[in-house]
């Protein structure tokens, strides 16, 4: 018995003697097990998911696991209130059907069990739903095993999306910063602006190019001047390498 209710309300009256559980069942059926009203109720809840499952939408619908079981539920409790599926087919059958979508509905009538002979159309009905609801828990069980849902796949695509944007990231500001440092003193910035190696002749700065096996052009490794295809053109004497090399830059401001 549920706190706070009225049927728990009743039974905690009564001390919880043997004498008294007979006088407790009376009362309980007294009170409760008027089957007319109690038919009256299953019939509202069957009701209830006429308007729950079709009339609404989204994720207010109730998924077919949970409406088979719901829909099987009030049945059986009306059948022990004697409601009686053959004598009640009529009525029962149409307030079942009402309950499903209108894509189950045709699913249910293109299937063998809807012209099937020999058993009550209602008792067919739900014996299509339970093969259904059997179905889908087949289908969500190999999905979950295998990991092979649309979502799952989905999930897993932008993950690795995510990783090799960020490898992608990373590769790109490493090269960035190996070609800033200059190759006169190591730090980060481009060697066309160390202007210390200005106090250092010519001959010294091309020394360290070769020795860094450096383009004397583009001042960047990986090939010669020959095969640089950068264009460069120095501001003081107009020559295809940069100001750092120009033979001029001695004793001029730049």
């Amino acid at each position: 018995m549920l706190p706070g209710t009225r049927a728990y309300e009743l039974i905690v009256s009564y001390p919880l003697t043997s004498e008294n559980y007979p006088k407790v069942i009376f009362a309980f059926t007294e009170r409760f097990g008027n089957q007319e009203i109690l038919t009256e109720i299953y019939v509202r809840e069957l009701l209830k998911l006429i308007i729950q499952n079709v009339h609404s939408q989204g994720k207010d619908k109730l998924p077919l696991m949970s409406l088979f079981d719901k829909i099987e539920s009030h049945i059986r409790a009306l059948e022990s209130l004697g409601v009686n599926q053959n004598s009640n087919a009529a009525w029962l059958y149409c307030m079942v059907e009402s309950c499903l979508s209108a894509e189950l509905i045709r699913v249910w009538q293109r299937s063998v069990l809807f012209n099937a002979k020999g058993l009550p159309r209602l008792s067919n009905l739900l014996e299509f739903l339970r093969k259904e609801v059997e179905g889908e828990q087949r289908v969500k069980l190999a999905r979950s095993r295998f990991d092979i849902s649309p979502s799952s796949r989905e999930e897993h695509s932008k993950e690795s999306k995510l990783k090799n944007k960020k490898s992608f990231m990373s590769a790109a500001s490493l090269v960035a910063t190996k070609e800033q440092n200059c190759v006169f003193c190591g730090k980060s910035h481009e060697s066309k602006e160390r202007f210390l190696a200005r106090s250092w002749t010519l001959e010294e700065r091309l020394d360290k190019l070769r020795e860094l096996k450096r383009c004397l052009r583009c001042l960047k490794p990986g090939h010669f001047a020959r095969d640089c295809k950068q264009f460069v053109k120095c501001h003081l004497c107009k020559r295809s390498h940069p100001i750092i090399l120009c033979p001029e830059i001695q004793g001029k401001k730049v």
